[in-house]
């Protein structure tokens, strides 16, 4: 009994706890003191990157062509106001941006309040500032605001209560038209992404309804309301038109808890699985979330919460590698460079900061053969048998092999625990550890085990 109990304890403390592997560094500071937000990161490949934000009320965009690891200003707007010679007052207030897009070809396409939109056909070199919204009023708050470009010509922005669709690039465009009945005709609309040259879903809000999507495949021509994400979401992310993900949050008044929540659909968004549901210490749930590739993705919160997964989300673990420790602030918007490699924009200063894991070839093969592997026995006495390696990785050294505890301290490497592997496993010796749950870390690979005595 006693085994059992420490077995559901620590179950239910793994979660808040387990820390990454790499290391942050800030690579733009802004040195102001408040009144500089970062909005929105994209990258059209793992070197060139923009991001977009509000300095003291006017928009800012910063460039790299580096990855990240440095900096420039390529476009910003300021207020201003004075009285002409016959004693007229003269006021301008630029919009604030909210999102933005960067295609493979160098196309920029960001939004902002009141319908703004900069367009660049020259990788931010110049731009173009327009309006497509006929109405400035009421503004919304910029963070109301998100566009999703398939390509150079179809894409979509989404303003609080309407959506605007182009097939030309933003030369033109038109506001799409909801025919839905008034049971799902949606109250406000969160988020946006385009597919292909004709098909769009919205992530879309109708009270006693909750969050569901509103889905296109005829460029907004007519539109189909999918079943409620239950109980709550704030973002989602498509790989593909059927494969998504969706991040929220939810607070429950009798237990006084907050929950993390990760979704997953693979139809498109018709029909969500919860893929994680965890209490968490702090409020406001998750916020964004991105993924790299089929298997690496990330999600993050509010009070440096973030969740990561190396295989598409049939794991996710925390990474605390940014805590309270090195910075007050915290991501809130996220890209990732490559399954190693992120960029974080904190809140507060709009300082940016760069996530890197050093790994060798051998981790990083393991990415594209996690699926098959797998530890016994598990519950585990007096070692583990880690199979499903692929063959073209040995030999692995033992170096490549890291025991995490529930606190993520690393408690097993090198040579002691290591038989080499043969026929694509590793037998890893762990009598030496206490009850308790660990981590088995191989590159990207992570595998969960209990430990009992």
């Amino acid at each position: 009994m006693k085994k059992i109990k420490l077995f559901l304890a620590l179950m239910f403390f793994i979660f808040t706890n387990l820390i990454g592997a790499g290391k942050w560094e800030k690579v733009y500071e802004t040195g102001e003191q408040w009144g500089f937000s970062i909005k929105s990161i994209k990258c059209k490949d793992s070197e060139n990157c923009i991001a977009i934000g509000n300095k003291n009320s006017y928009p800012i965009f910063l460039m790299s062509n580096n990855g990240g690891f440095t900096w420039y200003e390529a476009y910003s707007d300021k207020k201003w106001s004075y009285y002409d010679s016959l004693g007229k007052y003269w006021f301008y207030k630029p919009s604030q941006c909210a999102e933005v897009s960067y295609l493979p070809s160098g196309k920029i396409v960001a939004v902002g309040d009141t319908g703004t939109v900069w367009k660049s056909n020259d990788n931010g070199k110049t731009w173009d500032t327009f309006k497509i919204r006929s109405r400035t009023f009421p503004v919304f708050v910029a963070d109301s605001y998100n566009i999703s470009m398939h390509s150079d010509d179809f894409g979509a922005i989404s303003c609080p209560f309407e959506v605007y669709i182009t097939e030309d690039g933003w030369n033109s465009y038109k506001k799409a038209t909801f025919n839905l009945p008034d049971s799902v005709n949606p109250n406000y609309i969160e988020d946006i992404h385009c597919f292909e040259e004709k098909k769009i879903k919205v992530l879309a809000y109708k009270t006693g309804r909750g969050y569901y999507i509103i889905n296109s495949d005829n460029k907004g021509e007519t539109w189909e309301a999918y079943k409620p994400i239950y109980p709550s979401a704030a973002k989602i992310f498509f790989l593909d038109e059927y494969n998504g993900y969706a991040v929220g949050g939810r607070y429950k008044v009798n237990t006084n808890t907050n929950k993390d929540l990760i979704y997953h659909t693979t139809d498109g968004g018709k029909t969500w699985e919860t893929q994680l549901d965890t209490i968490e210490h702090y409020p406001d749930g998750l916020t964004r979330i991105h993924f790299y590739d089929y298997n690496h993705g990330v999600a993050i919160g509010n009070y440096h919460k973030m969740w990561r997964t190396t295989n598409g989300g049939k794991y996710w673990y925390k990474d605390s590698t940014l805590n309270y420790s090195i910075s007050d602030e915290y991501i809130v918007e996220i890209v990732m460079l490559s399954p190693n490699e992120m960029l974080g924009a904190l809140s507060g200063f709009g300082n940016i900061w760069r996530y890197t894991e050093e790994t060798s070839a051998e981790e990083d093969g393991l990415t594209t053969n996690s699926d098959n592997i797998s530890i016994s026995p598990n519950p585990a006495w007096e070692y583990i048998v880690i199979t499903g390696l692929s063959k073209w990785l040995q030999p692995l050294v033992p170096e490549d092999v890291r025991i995490y505890d529930v606190l993520g301290e690393v408690v097993q490497t090198g040579p002691h625990p290591f038989i080499p592997s043969q026929e694509g496993k590793i037998r890893i010796d762990v009598s030496s550890l206490p009850t308790g749950i660990y981590y088995v870390h191989l590159g990207y690979w992570v595998g969960k085990f209990v430990k009992i005595e």
